[in-house]
């Protein structure tokens, strides 16, 4: 529609399309945009339209669908897990193919297909050029088939991460974290005042009185 829209020079129905998210570059058979058609035929103005029009957000989210590096068998497994929906969808990074893959489900099978680039665009097959992954996915969510089985209806979203184990630091004083903050100088001090006051009180002869022989062997 906005090929046909542009090629005609109707401004409003550009602007009308392009509200509802209408794809900005589709392309025809001889890879022409809208934009390229409205030049073309000498509308400057709706092509200055085109040119400057400014996408909006996409609604959808890759934590909503991208699995990350994924083979072919691992992604049916997902999709079939999940009751093999029809529409039901999921993005990943082929390393066979160096590049991501749209795997989806319709009436039982399981679809794959390459994601293809184009400069900063992404597409699929004859598809429009989308900015992002998320604007890619967007576009079949919203605008249908467009050369696909069915609309992407179901995102299958990624498996969480597992929880990193938690790994206490011991503690150094037998389960205690306590530690003197106090000074090294002062820390000696307190010690030696600790071991003069455990000194014993015996009068002196008898601190100095040797120990017999019997008394040695025992400590020995």
């Amino acid at each position: 529609p906005l090929h046909e829209a542009a090629s005609r020079g109707h401004k409003e129905v550009v602007q009308a399309l392009l509200s509802m998210k209408a794809p900005l570059l589709p392309r025809t058979a001889a890879n022409q945009t809208p934009y390229d058609l409205a030049l073309q035929n000498g509308f400057e103005s709706l092509a200055q339209l085109l040119s400057s029009h400014k996408l909006p957000e996409p609604t959808t989210s890759k934590f909503e669908w991208y699995h990350g590096t994924l083979d072919r068998n691992e992604a049916t497994s997902v999709l079939k897990n999940a009751g093999n929906q029809d529409g039901a969808f999921l993005v990943r990074y082929s390393d066979q193919k160096k590049g991501y893959v749209l795997t989806m489900c319709y009436a039982q099978q399981i679809y794959n297909f390459p994601i293809q680039r184009m400069g900063e665009c992404y597409f699929i097959d004859d598809g429009p050029l989308l900015e992002s992954l998320e604007a890619l996915v967007e576009h079949y969510i919203i605008w249908g088939p467009d050369g696909l089985p069915t609309n992407l209806r179901w995102p299958q979203p990624p498996r969480p991460a597992p929880p990193v184990p938690s790994n206490p630091r011991p503690s150094l004083l037998n389960g205690s974290s306590s530690v003197s903050t106090l000074p090294l100088k002062q820390r000696r001090s307190r010690s030696l005042q600790n071991t003069s006051s455990h000194t014993s009180t015996l009068p002196l002869p008898e601190r100095n009185k040797p120990m017999n022989k019997l008394s040695q062997w025992s400590i020995a």
